[in-house]
């Protein structure tokens, strides 16, 4: 194994311009004192032509969702759709299907550039709305935000999703708002999906991450 040497001057700290030669190879189990706790990539998707939906299925594709995190967090811009006065939403999949009935419910509250308060609610949709306006629709606009989800394995709970969106939205005001909702069913999830409450997403990036503790 090569050795580290230094030339002739002195130095009191570790000074990478006097160093000389090939550090060894560090075996992780020898460091101590790193934490891991964070938010940990697990996958992302980027859309660029218009689709029904975009989907993350646990066991699909590299995708992680279940009780391996206790918390999950998605990060997504560039969002746009196809149509004038659309909302973007979630969806929850259990077993092996996606349930599409009213059985979610949202609230979400915010101000735009024009010094409007805008409200928006639900005590059964078809999904949990990322956002109580309609969202971007045009290639200059832009909708963005981000969302936590909680143990979607536990059997005990109704699941939830809660964040912000803001940006330019469909309704050509910069805008900014906070949202959250419920899937009123306790069973476990194993995937989620964006989808439009009419006509398709045209373009959005998408990351979805798991949060370690420790």
């Amino acid at each position: 194994m090569a050795l580290i040497k230094t030339n002739a001057r002195s130095s009191s700290a570790l000074d990478a311009t006097i160093l000389t030669g090939n550090l060894p190879a560090i075996s992780g189990a020898s460091l101590t004192g790193i934490t891991a706790g964070g938010l940990v990539h697990i996958k992302t998707q980027t859309v660029t032509s218009p689709v029904a939906t975009v989907e993350f299925i646990h066991g699909t594709s590299g995708v992680t969702f279940d009780g391996t995190y206790k918390r999950y967090k998605v990060i997504y811009g560039n969002l746009n759709v196809a149509n004038a006065g659309v909302r973007v939403g979630l969806q929850f999949r259990t077993g092996s299907s996606f349930d599409t009935g009213n059985n979610y419910t949202w609230a979400g509250i915010g101000r735009d550039d024009d010094s409007n308060t805008q409200t928006g609610q639900s005590t059964g949709d078809s999904f949990i709305s990322l956002s109580p306006r309609n969202h971007a629709k045009t290639s200059s606009q832009d909708s963005a935000g981000e969302f936590i989800m909680s143990d979607p394995s536990a059997t005990n709970r109704y699941k939830v999703a809660t964040g912000y969106t803001g940006g330019m939205g469909g309704n050509a005001y910069s805008e900014s708002y906070i949202c959250g909702g419920s899937w009123e069913d306790s069973s476990a999830i194993n995937g989620f999906r964006f989808i439009a409450n009419s006509g398709n997403i045209d373009t959005i990036n998408v990351t979805l991450f798991g949060v370690a503790e420790s």
